[in-house]
């Protein structure tokens, strides 16, 4: 893969707009901690959370999504170009968490989305 590649350039771009976070070995105990911890202090959900199953190395990508009335368009188009080139290469979309109020912080994004990209 070069530089130049349609893969490179996404994954550069993806790279820039996303946090990524190692599945290595421990990845499994911080999830369930922080789902454990989650549970035992949230409200009940009233519609079903997600669980995410990865393999040793497999890398989970975290989207927070800020969308504005003026970027809707850009960000429909650039999903409409920009995953179909990531999916031959193992990208997969895992969920989405839509956040309906915020607590503290000015950072006010509408939805986290969780992808996944292989071990290589």
């Amino acid at each position: 893969m070069t530089s130049n590649s349609p893969f490179a350039k996404f994954a550069a771009s993806i790279a820039a707009s996303a946090l990524l976070f190692s599945s290595a070995a421990g990845a499994e105990n911080r999830a369930e901690n922080a789902a454990k911890t989650a549970s035992a202090s949230a409200k009940p959900a009233t519609k079903p959370a997600f669980t995410v199953q990865m393999r040793k190395g497999e890398v989970l990508q975290v989207i927070a999504s800020e969308l504005r009335e003026d970027g809707r368009n850009a960000a429909r188009k650039y999903g409409q170009n920009a995953f179909p080139l990531a999916q031959p290469h193992g990208f997969k979309r895992l969920g989405q968490l839509n956040v309906h109020r915020k607590v503290v912080s000015d950072f006010a994004p509408q939805a986290f989305s969780f992808y996944s990209w292989p071990s290589q």
